[in-house]
């Protein structure tokens, strides 16, 4: 985005190869998020993964943290969510593409 341009995420919708909810999901279970994490030697970042309607990881949100700007923190969850959904496609051998809008 633009410098000082703000959009929320909640219209956008986004889909993927990784199943989290039904009805992508054949077992038991029917989760409303996935909780993913990421530590440095600095911070913590949590993320909350959405299923689309087919039930598949649509959307990833981060829990507030602190940083000095928001360039700063546009950069660290950017860096942190690309590493955690890079080793999840590499251990799940699932494609995947990040887009942002």
């Amino acid at each position: 985005m633009p410098e000082a341009k703000i959009k929320f995420a909640d219209a956008f919708r986004g889909d993927s190869h990784l199943v989290i909810a039904k009805p992508a999901v054949i077992v038991d279970i029917d989760p409303d998020q996935i909780l993913l994490s990421y530590k440095t030697a600095t911070a913590t970042f949590m993320f909350r993964g959405y299923p689309n309607e087919g039930g598949y990881l649509g959307k990833v949100v981060s829990e507030p943290f602190h940083a000095p700007s928001r360039r700063v923190a546009e950069a660290s969850a950017r860096t942190a969510i690309q590493w955690l959904l890079s080793n999840l496609s590499s251990q799940l051998d699932l494609p995947l593409i990040i887009g942002s809008d």
